[in-house]
């Protein structure tokens, strides 16, 4: 099998020389290729490290006046992330005063409280 294979390239020189250069050029160009991916991913790295990025999530807007409702997945997706440092967050929860049945919630609850994480996570 192998001398079948040698005496082939010996007779077919010239395409065998053109398929040895267009593959040889085929694993630079990948190599230059997959090496520029590596540079790209290290410089988004490097961007999150030395730039703060600050972000607030408001509603369509601008306001802070209409309540948002980002789901309990989301946020521990962005608390687990080694993207995102300092994470702040407010929850509003409507709370009431003593003892009443289930189908009294929505007279009893009267009060709005607001719990957050952090001092940052109160605006202005």
């Amino acid at each position: 099998m192998f001398h079948y294979v040698w005496s082939s390239i010996r007779r077919r020189r010239a395409a065998s020389l053109v398929t040895a250069g267009i593959s040889i050029m085929l694993v630079l160009l990948l190599n230059l290729y997959f090496g520029s991916i590596c540079s790209y991913q290290t410089q988004l790295v490097d961007l999150a490290e030395n730039v703060p990025v600050y972000c607030r999530v408001l509603n369509r807007n601008g306001s802070l006046e209409n309540l948002l409702f980002i789901s309990e997945r989301i946020l521990e997706g962005l608390r687990q992330s080694d993207q995102v440092e300092n994470l702040a967050y407010v929850t509003v929860f409507r709370a009431g005063e003593g003892d009443f049945k289930l189908s009294e919630l929505k007279v009893k609850l009267r009060i709005w409280c607001a719990g957050a994480n952090c001092v940052e996570a109160i605006g202005n």
